[in-house]
């Protein structure tokens, strides 16, 4: 039993091979993790700080100094996270990479609507459910959290459960009241379970219930916005990657990508150069001249204003090959 955790460890260390700040300490290993979070979630820089520092540097294995202090300053990891903010701008995907960060138990991720049941004490018993696990396990180790994986539940929507409670009479209000009341004791009760990680997602934090926002519980709230140009050049960097890596991206459209003039040389940031344009067809090298003399300084991060994450990533699935007609064409271009 005592080598529990750090077997776990090593299995986990070894499902998560792009990870490597586990045996560094301090500032070293929240650089190295801010580094992991941008090369999979762009635009969200300020956001990707606030967890490193509030949630990740209290949570990943520490060097047994950093526990030590931990224990005689009487700190504890925090057990909530409220992400909220408008649709598709990449909360469920900041949920994925902190329980990868933390090499925690592969999270359960539910909507809230799925936790109600219309049999009386149905809602409670399957919100006691994701609990479960965790609970056994750190029974298991005698209480220990130290010997314990960590488990992550993510419950998105969360607005549509844990809503305010009010003094309603109904049997869905009663529910709904009940339900908070079980998440809350779960949380930070007479036996709140300290190997969980509870992560929020919500549209509209303004509905949720005041008892679930304060320390303790959902103590962490971070806002992730609609990203702004920077933020919107980061995004199209990382879903324009693999193409471009592969040089399947037209001169306009990797400039466009970059915010350069087409007069410009662009060169792909992973080392393969644009350089094909004399071993093109006729048909590519007029479409390629037409856009140029249109789009002499075409920026996609200043033209996708008010794009969210998801947005952007549709508008990269819409790349085509340029002239449908000549399916010899590799090069992708905007449509």
């Amino acid at each position: 039993m005592n080598n529990i955790r750090d077997e776990e460890d090593q299995d986990q260390i070894d499902f998560v091979p792009g990870y490597t700040p586990i045996s560094q300490a301090g500032k070293d290993r929240n650089d190295a993790f801010e580094a992991d979070f941008k090369q999979a979630v762009g635009g969200l820089q300020t956001q990707i700080d606030a967890i490193v520092r509030r949630v990740l540097d209290g949570r990943v294995i520490r060097p047994a100094g950093e526990d030590d202090e931990l224990k005689i300053l009487g700190l504890t990891p925090v057990r909530g996270l409220l992400l909220y903010g408008p649709p598709g701008t990449g909360k469920t995907l900041l949920a994925r990479q902190i329980s990868t960060a933390l090499r925690a138990r592969a999270p359960k991720i539910v909507s809230a609507p799925e936790l109600l049941d219309r049999w009386v004490g149905g809602s409670e018993k399957i919100l006691r459910g994701l609990f479960t696990e965790a609970e056994a396990e750190l029974a298991a180790c005698n209480g220990d959290v130290t010997r314990s994986a960590l488990h992550v539940i993510v419950i998105d929507e969360i607005d549509a459960v844990f809503r305010r409670r009010s003094a309603g009479e109904d049997s869905g209000e009663q529910t709904r009241a009940s339900v908070v009341n079980q998440i809350l004791s779960k949380l930070d009760g007479v036996k709140a379970i300290d190997n969980v990680l509870m992560i929020g997602m919500t549209n509209r934090r303004e509905l949720l219930d005041e008892a679930l926002l304060r320390p303790g519980r959902l103590e962490v709230q971070i806002e992730v916005p609609l990203p702004d140009q920077e933020g919107r050049r980061e995004i199209l960097s990382i879903h324009f990657g693999p193409l471009r890596k592969k040089g399947r991206l037209s001169k306009p459209l990797c400039c466009a990508v970059d915010g350069l003039p087409n007069s410009i040389k662009c060169e792909d940031k992973n080392g393969v150069e644009d350089g094909r344009e004399r071993k093109r067809d006729a048909l590519k090298r007029s479409i390629s001249t037409v856009i140029r003399r249109l789009h002499p300084h075409y920026d996609l991060a200043a033209e996708t204003a008010d794009f969210s994450g998801a947005d952007i990533a549709g508008l990269v699935r819409s790349v085509r090959l340029p002239g449908s007609v000549d399916t010899t064409v590799d090069t992708y271009t905007v449509c």
